[in-house]
């Protein structure tokens, strides 16, 4: 199983207020890599090497994650932890349209709400994982999408 790693940039960011998942508004996106990234440079994903856009079945930007919500109730002294729950998975299925979906390794999480697209974190799948036509890669957060601790 894929290991969240955060980037040194979004204790920051949370810091000065650049992310807020209370907000309904807030938009995170999911976008697939070939390349790691750096958790002390890669702070953007314009500084993130994100794999092309083809017709394959991939689109620039990757893809919203619907219903992002938090328990901002439970963030409390005893616990010092908040989590960010009711994140809807995404998922890209590959076609053969105008060529092969790009094989990729690293799924980066964003903030898609700030003109910057903030890193949050990536997940690193350990290989190259390839698509072949009708093949689905599925990104499922299960109960909660991260818990931060202070």
């Amino acid at each position: 199983m894929a290991t969240f790693n955060s980037v040194n940039f979004f204790a920051r960011n949370l810091a000065y207020g650049i992310h807020d998942f209370r907000a309904t508004s807030t938009t995170l996106k999911i976008a697939l890599s070939n390349s790691a990234p750096v958790a002390s440079t890669t702070d953007t994903l314009a500084t993130a090497a994100e794999i092309s856009a083809t017709n394959g079945g991939y689109t620039a930007g990757g893809l919203d994650v619907a219903n992002v919500a938090s328990t901002a109730g439970a963030w409390t002294a005893a616990t010092d932890t908040m989590k960010v729950l009711s994140a809807t998975g995404v998922s890209w299925t590959a076609s053969s349209a105008g060529g092969a979906f790009p094989s990729f390794r690293y799924v980066i999480l964003y903030d898609d709400t700030q003109a910057s697209d903030a890193i949050l974190g990536w997940w690193d799948y350990g290989s190259q994982v390839a698509l072949s036509t009708g093949d689905q890669f599925i990104v499922d957060f299960g109960a909660s999408l991260f818990t931060i601790n202070v």
